[in-house]
C-alpha cells in the first residue's frame, strides 16, 4: 500500500509540474503577443489610444498658449481677473487676451468652442490655474537665479534622448563645479517653501554630492564619455571615411587599455582635490556585509569577495565593469570596420591604389566582386575592374587624392564603369549613424505645484515675475506641460 500511495504521489506531482510549465509557456506567449500588438497600435483598444494621444496633443497646445499669456500680464504687471469670470463678456480681465486669440489661432479656437458648446467643462481659464501658473513661473526663475549666483560657467543640462553628447554636457558641469552646484542646492533646500523640492534637493547636496565615492564616479565618468565624444565628433563628419575611423576608433581602444591600468587611481586623486575642496571625506564607506550559509558545492575561493575593501571592491565591481564594456563595444565596432577595410581598403586613396602590385591588385578584385555578389550575381565584374584600375594607376592625378575625388575624376572621364561603381558602393557605406542627430537639449525643472489663492503667495510670485522678467524666456515649460497632459487627459475625456 505503501508503494501505491508513493506512485500516486509522484504522477499527481509530474501532472502538476506540467500544469505550471503549460501555464507559464501560455503566460509567456500571451505577454509576447500583447508586446508585439503594442508596437504594432494592434490593441483592441487603440481607437480609444488614438484619441487620447489626440486629447494629449490638444491640451498641450492649449496650456502652452495659457502659460504664454500668463508670461504676457506678468511680465507687463496687467491685470489678471476683471469683475466677471466668462467668456464673451465685459470686464472678464485676461479672457479678452483669449477671446483675441480665437480669432486668429485655431487650437484657442477650438478650445472657445469646446467651452461656449458645454463639450467640456475643463478649460483651465479660471482663477485657480492662474495661480498655479504663476507660482511655477516664479518658483522656477527663484531657483533659476541661485543657480545662476553660485554657477558663472557651465549650466546643468539634462541628457537628451537624440543627442548624444548631451551626456558628456550633463557630467561636466558636475565633473568642474561640484561644490557650486551642491552650494546652490544647499540653498534650495533653504529657502524653497515647497516641503517636497527642499528636501529633495537637501538629499541631493548631502546624500549624492556630499559623498566621496560619487565625486569618483563622475571623474570616471567625465574621463570615459570625453573621450569617446571626442571620437564621435570625428566619426559624425560627412567627409569622415572609413580608413580615417579605423584610425580613430584604434587610438581610442588603446586609450582604454591604458585607462583600465592606470586610471582608477588618477580619477582618486583627482577626486581627493575636489573632495577637500568641498570639505568631504577622503574613504570609501564599507557597507553591511550580509552573512549568509555558504552551499556544499560552493567554491572557497568565492568568499575572498567578501574581504575585498570598499576600494577595491568598487574598483572591481564599477570602475572595471565600465571600462570592459567600453573596450568590449569597441573592439566589435573596430572589427566591423576592419572587415570593411579588408574589402575596400585598396581604393581608399589613390596612393593606396598605385602602391599595388598586380597580383595584390588582382586578389582585391576578386574579394570585392565576391562581397558584392548576391543570387550568383555581383554589381561588377572583377577582370574588368582589374584592367580598369590598372590604367587607373598611371592615368590618375600624382597627388594623393580620397575617393569622392577619385569618383568625380571617373565620372569626368566616362570610361571607367566597375570602378565607378565600386566607388559609389564604398562611398555609400556609412561611418555612423548619428550624424543626423538633432541638437537642442531641455533645461530639466523641479516641478512643484501650489494651489494658492490671492494671498501675499501670489503677489510676491507675480513681483518675481515681473522683476525678472530676462530670465522668463530661458526657462522651458515643456516637460512641465507634458507631465500635467498626461496624468490629467483621461480624467477630461471621463467628465467631458
Amino acid at each position: 500500500m505503501e508503494s501505491i500511495a508513493i506512485g500516486i504521489g509522484l504522477s499527481i506531482m509530474r501532472n502538476s509540474i506540467k500544469c505550471f510549465a503549460s501555464v507559464v509557456n501560455y503566460s509567456q506567449k500571451g505577454i509576447e503577443k500583447l508586446r508585439t500588438r503594442l508596437q504594432k497600435h494592434e490593441t483592441i483598444d487603440k481607437a480609444a489610444q488614438r484619441q487620447l494621444e489626440s486629447e494629449k496633443e490638444h491640451w498641450r497646445k492649449v496650456l502652452s498658449r495659457i502659460v504664454c499669456i500668463v508670461k504676457f500680464l506678468a511680465r507687463h504687471n496687467l491685470a489678471f481677473r476683471g469683475t466677471n469670470r466668462k467668456l464673451y463678456e465685459d470686464s472678464n480681465g485676461n479672457l479678452g487676451l483669449v477671446e483675441m486669440l480665437a480669432e486668429f489661432d485655431p487650437v484657442i479656437q477650438e478650445h472657445v468652442r469646446r467651452i461656449t458648446n458645454e463639450e467640456t467643462h475643463t478649460h483651465y481659464l479660471d482663477f485657480k490655474i492662474q495661480n498655479e501658473l504663476i507660482h511655477l513661473l516664479a518658483s522656477a526663475i527663484r531657483k533659476w537665479q541661485i543657480l545662476k549666483n553660485n554657477i558663472t560657467g557651465l549650466t546643468p543640462k539634462s541628457v537628451s534622448a537624440t543627442r548624444w553628447e548631451s551626456r558628456v554636457d550633463s557630467v561636466k558641469a558636475i565633473r568642474l563645479q561640484c561644490a557650486d552646484i551642491r552650494e546652490a542646492l544647499l540653498q534650495v533646500s533653504e529657502t524653497d517653501n515647497d516641503t517636497k523640492t527642499s528636501s529633495e534637493a537637501k538629499g541631493l547636496a548631502n546624500n549624492e554630492l556630499g559623498e566621496y565615492v560619487f565625486i569618483v564616479a563622475i571623474v570616471i565618468w567625465y574621463e570615459v564619455l570625453y573621450a569617446v565624444n571626442l571620437v564621435s565628433k570625428h566619426l559624425q563628419a560627412k567627409d569622415m571615411l572609413i580608413g580615417v575611423a579605423i584610425e580613430k576608433v584604434q587610438g581610442l581602444l588603446s586609450f582604454f587599455k591604458g585607462y583600465r591600468d592606470t586610471g582608477f587611481l588618477e580619477a582618486l586623486e583627482i577626486a581627493k582635490v575636489i573632495a577637500l575642496e568641498m570639505d568631504i571625506g577622503t574613504t570609501f564607506h564599507k557597507r553591511r556585509e550580509i552573512k549568509r550559509k555558504r552551499h556544499f558545492d560552493e567554491n572557497p575561493d568565492d568568499a575572498n569577495v567578501a574581504t575585498q575593501s570598499a576600494e577595491e571592491s568598487f574598483r572591481v565591481n564599477y570602475f572595471l565593469r565600465i571600462v570592459d564594456q567600453a573596450i568590449l563595444s569597441l573592439t566589435s565596432r573596430f572589427d566591423q570596420y576592419h572587415g570593411y577595410q579588408k574589402i575596400f581598403g585598396f581604393l581608399f586613396t589613390s596612393e593606396t591604389l598605385q602602391s599595388l602590385d598586380k597580383n595584390s591588385l588582382k586578389t582585391s578584385c576578386d574579394n570585392l566582386e565576391v562581397a558584392l555578389e548576391k543570387d550568383g550575381k555581383s554589381d561588377i565584374d572583377a577582370n574588368e575592374l582589374y584592367v580598369e584600375l590598372m590604367f587607373l594607376q598611371n592615368f590618375m592625378p600624382k597627388e594623393n587624392i580620397g575617393p569622392v575625388e577619385i569618383l568625380k575624376f571617373l565620372k569626368r572621364h566616362d570610361c571607367f564603369p566597375n570602378a565607378c561603381i565600386a566607388y559609389r558602393v564604398l562611398l555609400t557605406i556609412p561611418v555612423t549613424v548619428t550624424s543626423a542627430e538633432r541638437s537642442f537639449s531641455k533645461l530639466k525643472l523641479l516641478k512643484s505645484y501650489m494651489h494658492t489663492t490671492m494671498t501675499q503667495q501670489r503677489l510676491t510670485d507675480l513681483a518675481t515675475i515681473a522683476l525678472e522678467s530676462n530670465l522668463l524666456d530661458k526657462i522651458d515649460y515643456e516637460d512641465i506641460i507634458e507631465d500635467f497632459i498626461t496624468k490629467n487627459t483621461k480624467r477630461m475625456m471621463l467628465f467631458k
